[in-house]
């Protein structure tokens, strides 16, 4: 699409010299998109189809410009009316609008209507509940994660219908107060533990920590004041291990520090009897943006404290020399999760493929997909963990379309639930089942 891209002062004086031109605002889209400027893109769309309102193509871009931007309701009816106009657009219009119809029927979150988006599910079972929280926000926030804050709903027909309990944790107090982040729900002698993360408000709003909460019916939470390792013998501790605060030169995004500590995952080793939190991390010392690993904390009990340990997975894919320090082989590893399989640990989590570094990627060549789950083993749950042959991926991941996947048990199988990365709505309908293959984990419906 960038081949023979047109000049943008030369079609804003197309657009001067004739109004009424869709072609003009058209090429004016185009530009937007290429610059990743989407909702420019989308508003520069809706006077293609203000201006030439019959025609079906402009309709079925609208809508996808507007998914792109993350507006639902208005991608939907776009879609809609493209296909009311020329039938044979079904096969790429009607998907979104059926996962979108699916999430608002399923009923865990009617704010959906309203514009808001959801995304990283996570699902836990009670007894014969099954409980879904997960991450929502407005779909006009820039970025969309910005102003996340953390939903609940339950299902007692495993995972049809949805009874929405609305939120269970949102952006408060000077360590949260600007957006609740990822991580999972343990339930232990009646009780349930929330792990979370959270950040302050703009301009620190990406120093990520880790936070606990606690409930006796899983629907109302007390939140500890403070998240986890504040003391100075703690965030030395830390800084040892992990980056706290990057150096200014590689700030992520809007001039604003980046810290990754968030997606924590708690997991219960029977044999030992502890408990081994792992966290999305940055390793210390390693290159300025491929610096992904998953950290670790361990504790005797549930509750805490959890003691830092070295990272569990530090997957170094270029060694230091004397000029470059070393680079990871991600730039994040979220939403990790760990588990036991035939007498070894297996780690699982997500990385946008973009965020590859460029020698893993020749090094293995995996499928380009944002929807592959990466797979590491480990002999030990402390790590480290380290890819098991040429395909360290599950296979069959790059065709769900799925997102910040976390694995749910059900009946006795494991299951990949995530959200669709189109149309930023839980995927509740379809279940990806986990099989092993020779030892390679695979996914399919």
């Amino acid at each position: 699409m960038s081949i023979g891209l047109p000049d943008r002062a030369l079609v804003r004086r197309a657009i001067l010299t004739h109004p009424l031109r869709p072609k003009a605002y058209r090429a004016l889209a185009l530009i937007y998109q290429q610059q990743q400027r989407g909702r420019s893109a989308l508003a520069a769309m809706r006077q293609v189809v203000a201006l030439n309102p019959a025609e079906a193509q402009g309709w079925l871009e609208l809508g996808a410009l507007a998914l792109e931007a993350h507006q639902l309701p208005e991608a939907v009816a776009a879609l809609e009316r493209a296909i009311a106009l020329d039938a044979s657009l079904a096969p790429q219009a009607q998907p979104p609008i059926d996962r979108y119809r699916a999430a608002l029927a399923a009923g865990y979150a009617p704010q959906l209507a309203a514009g808001w988006v959801t995304w990283d599910a996570m699902v836990w079972r009670s007894g014969d509940r099954l409980w879904l929280h997960y991450l929502t926000g407005p779909g006009d926030a820039d970025p969309f994660y910005a102003v996340g804050e953390w939903h609940a709903a339950y299902s007692d027909d495993g995972g049809q219908q949805w009874q929405a309990i609305g939120p269970i944790t949102q952006p408060s107090g000077s360590w949260a107060g600007g957006r609740i982040l990822a991580g999972c729900v343990r339930e232990e002698a009646g009780r349930f533990y929330q792990f979370y993360g959270g950040s302050p408000p703009r301009p620190r709003w990406n120093h990520e920590q880790i936070g606990l909460a606690e409930s006796a019916d899983g629907q109302t939470w007390a939140r500890s004041p403070e998240p986890s390792w504040t003391s100075p013998a703690e965030q030395a501790q830390f800084d040892h291990f992990y980056k706290r605060e990057p150096h200014a030169a590689v700030i992520k995004q809007m001039g604003e520090a980046f810290c990754h500590r968030r997606d924590p995952f708690v997991w219960h080793d029977p044999r030992s009897n502890r408990y081994y939190l792992y966290f999305t991390a940055a390793l210390q010392g390693t290159h300025n943006y491929f610096h992904g690993g998953v950290g670790l904390a361990t504790a005797e009990a549930i509750a805490g404290p959890y003691q830092l340990q070295a990272p569990a997975a530090a997957p170094i894919c270029v060694e230091a020399s004397a000029t470059e320090p070393a680079a990871s082989a991600f730039y994040e590893m979220e939403r990790p999760q760990v588990l036991h399989h035939h007498g070894r640990y297996h780690l699982f989590f997500g990385c946008w493929h973009q965020n590859l570094h460029p020698a893993w990627r020749d090094r293995y060549q995996p499928p380009t997909s944002h929807s592959l789950i990466y797979w590491l083993v480990a002999d030990d749950p402390a790590g480290p963990f380290l890819p098991a042959g040429d395909r360290p991926w599950v296979l069959g991941s790059d065709r769900t379309g799925l997102y910040g996947v976390q694995w749910v048990e059900i009946e006795s199988h494991w299951y990949a639930w995530g959200h669709d990365i189109l149309t930023f709505t839980l995927d509740l309908s379809r279940r990806y089942r986990l099989s092993w293959v020779n030892q390679q984990p695979t996914i399919s419906d």
